[in-house]
């Protein structure tokens, strides 16, 4: 059963992901997440401005080697999100993937956290921020047993007190 709520949770993420890519904003990410039980489900989208500083496919090696570079933050960075230490969460799984089309260019993030003490969750702090200074906000929307939360949060802010 518990595999089922994960799965449905992510075809709606996924959803969400998709319809969102219309309202792709310079500037701003979006971070969306699930939590049941122990683990936490999330995906971030992007804008490639903020992240590489251009959104056209990348042809010279300057943008290519940019690009590369980027992925493999965001693929292998373990504090993109950073959970309140109480609550004992592991980054498990995490890969970063590039989405181009005629107009846009967006890195997305899709991961999975473990968490010893999942009751003690009380807070996190994005940071995308340390990373890719042209971001200023990002714009969360979370899944839980309690039903659905948004937050946002900016450079000079970027925490959610869950609490």
């Amino acid at each position: 059963m518990r595999q089922l709520i994960t799965f449905v949770t992510l075809i709606v993420l996924s959803a969400t992901a998709n319809a969102s890519k219309e309202d792709h904003l310079h500037g701003q990410a979006v971070l969306e997440m699930s939590i049941e039980g122990d683990t936490i489900n999330y995906l971030m989208e992007i804008p490639g401005e903020n992240v590489v500083g251009f959104e056209k496919k990348p042809e010279t090696t300057a943008e290519k080697d940019a690009v590369k570079e980027a992925s493999d933050i965001l693929t292998n960075n373990k504090e993109l999100i950073s959970l309140n230490y109480e609550a004992g969460c592991n980054v498990t799984a995490q890969k970063g993937s590039l989405h181009i089309d005629d107009e846009h260019m967006e890195f997305e993030v899709e991961g999975e956290m473990k968490c010893g003490s999942p009751s003690s969750f009380e807070s996190f702090e994005i940071g995308l921020f340390k990373f890719f200074p042209s971001l200023t906000q990002v714009n969360i929307e979370m899944i839980t047993a309690n039903g659905m939360s948004e937050y946002s949060v900016t450079k000079e802010s970027p925490f959610v007190d869950l609490k």
